[in-house]
């Protein structure tokens, strides 16, 4: 089964707004479809958002890619949210993931290492601490 773009942007879209709730960010978010074109990469994204928010939406959107099987695609939309927002740690914990499942261990360690510094476990727990222990030395 091959989602569409937009399926994808949706599902990216899902991830963010649970991403706000866990965070208790208190913000007016609003997507009107159509009204404003980015293009990332080829990939148009119709988005009126708060450009604040642009790279956790470009980050999420980089992850559901991955996570449904297109990697190349997706490190590139969250390379591109870190070049925006260099201090998004969760951002960091994605690559992390991506670079473990390349089997490259050592840009996955470095990458859950800056997560940690740049405040991920005083945001969103010990995940990427877990992460540390189980696979880095």
């Amino acid at each position: 089964m091959t989602l569409s773009s937009s399926a994808l942007f949706a599902i990216a879209m899902i991830i963010f707004f649970l991403h706000i709730q866990l965070v208790q960010l208190y913000s007016t978010v609003y997507v009107v479809l159509h009204s404003y074109t980015y293009t990332l990469h080829g990939q148009p994204l119709w988005l009126n958002l708060q450009s604040c928010l642009l790279p956790y939406v470009l980050n999420n959107y980089g992850y559901v890619k991955h996570v449904l099987g297109d990697t190349k695609s997706g490190l590139e939309f969250i390379l591109e949210s870190l070049q925006i927002l260099p201090s998004n740690s969760y951002a960091y914990k994605y690559l992390a993931e991506i670079y473990q499942s390349q089997g490259d261990v050592e840009k996955a360690c470095e990458s859950a290492s800056t997560g940690i510094k740049l405040g991920f476990t005083n945001s969103y727990g010990n995940e990427l601490i877990d992460f540390q222990k189980k696979n880095c030395r």
